[in-house]
Protein backbone atom coordinates (compact mmCIF):
# COMPACT_ATOMS: atom_id res chain seq x y z
CA UNK A 1 0.00 0.00 0.00
CA UNK A 2 1.21 3.16 -0.86
CA UNK A 3 1.54 5.41 2.45
CA UNK A 4 -2.18 6.75 1.88
CA UNK A 5 -4.08 6.09 5.11
CA UNK A 6 -6.89 3.94 4.14
CA UNK A 7 -9.43 2.35 5.98
CA UNK A 8 -11.37 -0.79 5.21
CA UNK A 9 -14.20 -3.18 6.97
CA UNK A 10 -15.67 -6.22 6.31
CA UNK A 11 -19.41 -7.06 7.55
CA UNK A 12 -19.88 -8.79 10.98
CA UNK A 13 -21.16 -7.51 14.36
CA UNK A 14 -17.36 -7.61 15.71
CA UNK A 15 -14.91 -4.75 15.30
CA UNK A 16 -11.37 -6.97 14.89
CA UNK A 17 -8.30 -4.48 16.00
CA UNK A 18 -6.26 -3.00 13.62
CA UNK A 19 -3.74 -5.15 11.12
CA UNK A 20 -1.57 -2.34 10.34
CA UNK A 21 -2.21 2.08 11.44
CA UNK A 22 -3.41 2.12 7.87
CA UNK A 23 -6.38 -0.36 7.99
CA UNK A 24 -9.29 -0.29 10.25
CA UNK A 25 -11.35 -3.60 10.45
CA UNK A 26 -14.15 -4.97 11.64
CA UNK A 27 -15.59 -8.74 11.19
CA UNK A 28 -17.19 -10.16 7.94
CA UNK A 29 -20.81 -12.00 7.29
CA UNK A 30 -20.34 -15.43 7.99
CA UNK A 31 -23.67 -17.46 7.88
CA UNK A 32 -26.53 -18.49 5.87
CA UNK A 33 -28.78 -15.51 5.01
CA UNK A 34 -32.56 -15.81 5.46
CA UNK A 35 -34.67 -13.53 3.77
CA UNK A 36 -35.42 -10.65 5.29
CA UNK A 37 -39.36 -9.87 6.36
CA UNK A 38 -39.61 -6.92 5.07
CA UNK A 39 -39.72 -5.84 1.09
CA UNK A 40 -36.82 -3.50 0.99
CA UNK A 41 -36.86 -0.98 -1.96
CA UNK A 42 -34.51 1.05 -3.62
CA UNK A 43 -34.32 4.91 -3.25
CA UNK A 44 -34.26 6.73 -6.56
CA UNK A 45 -31.89 9.00 -5.05
CA UNK A 46 -29.59 6.02 -4.13
CA UNK A 47 -29.27 4.91 -7.71
CA UNK A 48 -25.60 5.20 -8.86
CA UNK A 49 -25.47 5.52 -12.56
CA UNK A 50 -21.51 5.08 -12.68
CA UNK A 51 -19.82 2.35 -14.40
CA UNK A 52 -18.66 -0.50 -12.39
CA UNK A 53 -15.42 -0.61 -11.96
CA UNK A 54 -12.92 -2.91 -13.82
CA UNK A 55 -9.86 -5.14 -13.28
CA UNK A 56 -11.25 -6.69 -9.97
CA UNK A 57 -12.07 -9.99 -11.88
CA UNK A 58 -8.33 -11.48 -12.46
CA UNK A 59 -7.20 -10.28 -9.30
CA UNK A 60 -10.25 -11.94 -7.70
CA UNK A 61 -9.82 -14.81 -9.88
CA UNK A 62 -5.95 -15.23 -8.65
CA UNK A 63 -6.63 -15.46 -5.59
CA UNK A 64 -9.56 -17.86 -5.34
CA UNK A 65 -7.48 -19.94 -7.85
CA UNK A 66 -4.53 -20.01 -5.64
CA UNK A 67 -6.64 -21.16 -2.53
CA UNK A 68 -7.81 -24.09 -4.79
CA UNK A 69 -11.05 -22.46 -5.15
CA UNK A 70 -13.47 -21.91 -8.60
CA UNK A 71 -13.48 -18.15 -9.76
CA UNK A 72 -16.38 -15.27 -8.90
CA UNK A 73 -18.69 -14.35 -11.46
CA UNK A 74 -19.46 -10.62 -11.79
CA UNK A 75 -23.16 -10.00 -11.16
CA UNK A 76 -24.93 -6.84 -12.61
CA UNK A 77 -27.16 -7.01 -9.61
CA UNK A 78 -25.04 -6.87 -6.94
CA UNK A 79 -23.32 -4.66 -9.01
CA UNK A 80 -26.06 -2.15 -8.49
CA UNK A 81 -26.07 -3.20 -4.78
CA UNK A 82 -22.69 -2.56 -4.05
CA UNK A 83 -22.71 1.14 -6.23
CA UNK A 84 -25.74 2.67 -4.48
CA UNK A 85 -23.85 1.17 -1.00
CA UNK A 86 -20.52 2.87 -2.05
CA UNK A 87 -23.22 6.42 -3.38
CA UNK A 88 -24.48 6.28 -0.27
CA UNK A 89 -21.64 6.00 2.05
CA UNK A 90 -20.04 9.19 -0.04
CA UNK A 91 -22.79 10.86 0.30
CA UNK A 92 -22.81 10.53 4.36
CA UNK A 93 -19.22 10.76 4.31
CA UNK A 94 -18.71 7.75 6.60
CA UNK A 95 -17.56 4.54 6.07
CA UNK A 96 -20.55 1.93 7.22
CA UNK A 97 -22.02 -1.65 6.63
CA UNK A 98 -25.74 0.14 7.21
CA UNK A 99 -26.96 2.21 5.00
CA UNK A 100 -28.20 5.97 5.85
CA UNK A 101 -31.95 4.18 5.67
CA UNK A 102 -30.96 1.62 7.67
CA UNK A 103 -30.23 -1.09 5.19
CA UNK A 104 -27.82 -3.94 5.37
CA UNK A 105 -25.84 -5.81 2.85
CA UNK A 106 -28.47 -8.45 3.15
CA UNK A 107 -31.53 -6.06 2.36
CA UNK A 108 -29.58 -4.26 -0.18
CA UNK A 109 -28.88 -7.54 -2.05
CA UNK A 110 -32.61 -8.77 -1.64
CA UNK A 111 -33.91 -5.26 -3.04
CA UNK A 112 -32.51 -6.17 -6.32
CA UNK A 113 -34.34 -9.55 -6.65
CA UNK A 114 -31.20 -11.75 -6.08
CA UNK A 115 -32.08 -15.09 -3.32
CA UNK A 116 -29.01 -15.25 -1.71
CA UNK A 117 -28.17 -18.11 0.95
CA UNK A 118 -24.99 -16.85 1.74
CA UNK A 119 -23.64 -13.26 1.40
CA UNK A 120 -20.74 -11.22 2.85
CA UNK A 121 -19.88 -7.37 2.11
CA UNK A 122 -16.29 -5.65 2.29
CA UNK A 123 -16.65 -2.10 2.12
CA UNK A 124 -13.36 0.16 2.36
CA UNK A 125 -12.43 3.90 2.07
CA UNK A 126 -9.24 5.70 0.95
CA UNK A 127 -8.26 3.87 -2.05
CA UNK A 128 -7.59 4.93 -5.45
CA UNK A 129 -7.89 2.08 -7.57
CA UNK A 130 -9.19 -1.44 -7.98
CA UNK A 131 -5.11 -2.95 -7.15
CA UNK A 132 -5.53 -1.02 -4.01
CA UNK A 133 -8.76 -1.56 -2.48
CA UNK A 134 -8.33 -5.55 -3.47
CA UNK A 135 -5.34 -6.25 -2.16
CA UNK A 136 -5.75 -4.34 0.91
CA UNK A 137 -9.05 -6.48 1.02
CA UNK A 138 -6.90 -9.86 0.40
CA UNK A 139 -4.28 -8.42 3.48
CA UNK A 140 -6.69 -8.28 6.06
CA UNK A 141 -8.02 -11.52 7.17
CA UNK A 142 -11.78 -10.83 7.87
CA UNK A 143 -11.90 -9.26 4.00
CA UNK A 144 -9.69 -12.07 2.71
CA UNK A 145 -12.20 -14.79 4.06
CA UNK A 146 -15.36 -13.30 2.25
CA UNK A 147 -13.12 -13.21 -1.01
CA UNK A 148 -12.32 -16.81 -0.24
CA UNK A 149 -15.49 -18.34 1.41
CA UNK A 150 -16.10 -21.32 -0.74
CA UNK A 151 -19.73 -21.19 -0.92
CA UNK A 152 -19.08 -17.36 -2.84
CA UNK A 153 -20.30 -17.80 -6.32
CA UNK A 154 -20.48 -14.37 -7.88
CA UNK A 155 -19.79 -10.74 -6.77
CA UNK A 156 -20.44 -7.23 -7.66
CA UNK A 157 -18.20 -4.00 -6.66
CA UNK A 158 -19.22 -0.40 -6.77
CA UNK A 159 -17.10 2.93 -6.15
CA UNK A 160 -18.08 6.34 -5.48
CA UNK A 161 -15.21 8.50 -4.59
CA UNK A 162 -13.19 6.72 -2.41
CA UNK A 163 -15.47 4.82 -1.03
CA UNK A 164 -15.66 0.98 -2.09
CA UNK A 165 -18.37 -1.90 -1.68
CA UNK A 166 -18.25 -5.49 -2.60
CA UNK A 167 -21.17 -8.26 -1.89
CA UNK A 168 -20.22 -11.25 -2.44
CA UNK A 169 -23.26 -14.25 -2.85
CA UNK A 170 -24.07 -17.85 -3.11
CA UNK A 171 -27.74 -17.69 -5.16
CA UNK A 172 -30.28 -20.36 -3.74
Amino acid sequence: MSGVPVKARAATGKAVAAVTAAILLAGCAAAPVAAPATTVTAQPAMVARATPPAGAQALLDAARTNAGLRTLQRDGRLDAAAARHAADMQRSGRMTHNGSDGTSHVERIAATGLRACFTAENVAEGQKSVPEVVGAWLNSAPHRRNILEPRVRIYGLGRSGNYWAMVLAQPC
